[in-house]
């Protein structure tokens, strides 16, 4: 049995609910979650099969929608496989592609069901009327390692180019277009995310194991996929034991960015705090008023208990701080350099 939280998020199947977003009527959303759980499946679903509105397919890069262009890489495979039909790409120009219902031949047939492309064709559309798309569905929208870092101002090329497809839709009293930006927690230092100032409320939505955030002021939400069911029975595949605790894993399944620690420094004035105890380099303080975190810091004040790192200190420790090691394991600690967290954990793993 899933141990998952029940949640709007997720359908009975466990795939992300769509239309539960949709529903809150925001021009942007933003979905973060694992590897294979099913955002880009149930969003075609959804904005194609469904709701039968137009769209934009957008990814970073050209040579990525040249890869999707195959009937190898169709985003839409799973889904003909699925619903019995048959969704391809048809050249539409350089870099850009139309999707159609193919009949038997092969040859496209009925109206056009939207466009791919990449952000460079997108950014430099101009003259054209697009004013019958009412969805840009931005996949893969950040980098997927820190050496595939964004492009100069990719953050702004996107804005340009919504700018260019939506116009003065809402000045006309028509809805705004549409976007649904998909991605791996992957890169937090992202241009989009360092752009929009989301970092802070990414983090604060980890901190409070909050799956949801609507943020009406600036038009978005923020879904953070932490209890996907899909994810938890994923953990039981081969792949996901034999990558247990590695990067690839808290990324793919924990929903955990590669570069979080970068982010979690948190400073505190050591005052408030007592120190309980020191394993290797780090002194673990408690707040005088018990209603606050474990603080870990480098700097040791007091007389703490210290423990050293060979295996019987560190199964002591274990054993003697249960509620330490738990605060731990499920980020209930503050620090005073994020890379302390990691540091912990990995002591307490060594034995």
């Amino acid at each position: 049995m899933d141990r998952v939280k029940k949640s709007k998020l997720y359908q009975p199947s466990g795939y992300p609910d769509i239309e539960y977003l949709l529903s809150k009527g925001l021009p942007f959303m933003w979905l973060i979650g694992g590897r294979g759980i099913g955002k880009t499946y149930t969003i075609l679903e959804t904005i194609v099969l469904n709701r039968h509105t137009k769209f934009i397919l957008l990814r970073r890069k050209a040579s990525e929608v040249k890869k999707l262009s195959t009937e190898a890489f169709n985003v839409f495979k799973k889904l003909n496989s699925d619903k019995g039909i048959d969704i391809r790409t048809y050249p539409n120009g350089d870099d850009c592609y139309s999707f159609y219902y193919a009949d038997e031949d092969g040859k496209a047939w009925g109206e056009c069901l939207g466009y791919m492309m990449s952000l460079s064709t997108f950014a430099n559309f101009r003259g054209g009327d697009m004013t019958d798309i009412d969805f840009i569905i931005q996949d893969e929208a950040i980098p997927q390692t820190l050496k595939g870092q964004s492009m100069n101002g990719e953050a702004f090329t996107f804005f340009n180019a919504y700018e260019t497809i939506n116009r003065n839709r809402e000045l006309e009293g028509r809805p705004a277009l549409r976007v649904i930006s998909i991605c791996n927690s992957t890169i937090l230092n992202n241009d989009y995310f360092l752009t929009l100032n989301m970092i802070s409320p990414i983090m604060e939505m980890y901190r409070n194991k909050k799956e949801l955030k609507i943020d009406r002021e600036h038009e978005r939400l923020i879904a953070l996929y932490l209890n996907s069911p899909i994810s938890e029975r994923k953990k039981k595949t081969a792949l996901y034991k034999y990558t247990k605790d590695t990067a690839f894993a808290n990324q793919a399944i924990d929903n955990l960015f590669e570069d979080m620690d970068s982010f979690l420094d948190v400073s505190r004035p050591l005052a408030e705090y007592i120190p309980v105890v020191t394993i290797g380099e780090i002194t673990i303080y408690r707040h005088k008023s018990r209603q606050k975190p474990y603080y870990l810091s480098t700097h040791k004040s007091g007389a703490p208990k210290e423990f050293k790192l060979n295996e019987y200190d560190i199964l002591v420790f274990r054993n003697k701080y249960r509620s330490i090691v738990n605060a731990a394991y499920f980020g209930e600690a503050e620090a005073e350099k994020g890379y302390l967290l990691k540091l912990l954990l990995k002591y307490i793993k060594m034995y």
